[in-house]
């Protein structure tokens, strides 16, 4: 109806919510077709800033799918966009484009220039009081901090997210925040709260949430030494997580794994666990897990084991 009666902005709104819905159900190739139908219509459009904000919808569906590469460049003909219409990130179509480059430098093992950029861009979102477009890269810090054993700070850091956007219904981006919390509980020794934050999370999260939920159902079932648990979590995060695809997911998952093995003494099993965690590193571009996979690494052939954190 809106394609018969030329309401361009209703089609690309439409294909862009398809599109969302098609990724969360893990359903990437359909996603990626209506995210690129979404482009072409607001294209056809012309009116930049919503260009822009496509691009960055695009960029962050490459990152999740695994195309880094194509990440980049379709960040960079975002950003051009929007300096270009709104030099100063006024609008909020240019702050959720402008968040991106940070997530991407952090994701990639550059800490400090990630953080910095993610620090800018997030002051400008919040003078916007857009604070829901904190959601990527709240995740990601608070993994960078939980990777590197800042256990309170990643708590802190997802409550303060989900007071400050009244996130506590079980929204797709709550339920990402809220897993992460889940972690940082664990690490912090409030396990049962934990534990019933990812239950709850299990219940009603979506295939792509879902594989993300049972990793960090796995490392917690790790710290208490409920090998069953963790295995049975792994097993079906690494079945789901290559049919959508959806390759940072296996790559953490891939990692967990390496660290079950290796608390259950499985030394060689471990390390062919980390190995393939790497190389699905490698494929992706990727440097935040690797600091710890590698370590862990060094652990395990130093017959320590990982720490249970």
């Amino acid at each position: 109806m809106a394609e018969r009666t030329g309401q361009t902005m209703v089609v690309v709104m439409a294909h862009n919510m398809l599109g969302a819905r098609y990724m969360e159900a893990g359903e990437f190739p359909l996603a990626l077709s209506q995210l690129e139908q979404a482009l072409v219509v607001a294209e056809q459009r012309q009116e930049p800033i919503h260009i822009a904000w496509q691009l960055g919808s695009l960029t962050r569906f490459l990152f999740l799918s695994g195309d880094w590469q194509r990440a980049h460049t379709t960040l960079a003909r975002a950003m051009a966009i929007a300096q270009e219409v709104d030099p100063r990130y006024e609008t909020w179509d240019a702050a959720g484009v402008a968040i991106w480059p940070g997530i991407l430098t952090l994701a990639e093992g550059h800490d400090e220039n990630g953080r910095r950029l993610l620090d800018q861009a997030m002051q400008r979102i919040e003078q916007l009081g857009t604070l829901f477009l904190f959601d990527a890269a709240t995740c990601l810090l608070a993994e960078a901090d939980l990777l590197t054993d800042c256990a309170e700070t990643a708590r802190l850091r997802v409550e303060s997210y989900l007071r400050a956007t009244q996130s506590i219904p079980p929204q797709t981006e709550a339920l990402e925040a809220l897993i992460r919390l889940a972690w940082a509980e664990g690490a912090l020794g409030q396990m049962a709260q934990a534990e019933e934050r990812v239950t709850m999370v299990l219940a009603s999260a979506e295939p792509r949430i879902r594989v993300d939920a049972l990793r960090i159902q796995a490392l917690l079932a790790v710290m208490q030494e409920r090998w069953e648990v963790a295995e049975a979590a792994l097993d079906e995060a690494l079945r789901l997580a290559p049919a959508m695809p959806y390759p940072y997911a296996e790559a953490k998952s891939l990692w967990v794994y390496g660290r079950l093995e290796a608390a259950r003494g499985n030394q060689t099993a471990a390390r062919k666990r980390f190995t393939a965690a790497l190389a699905s590193c490698d494929r992706l571009g990727e440097g935040l897990y690797r600091k710890r996979i590698k370590h862990d690494l060094v652990a395990l052939k130093s017959s320590s084991g990982p720490a249970h954190s």
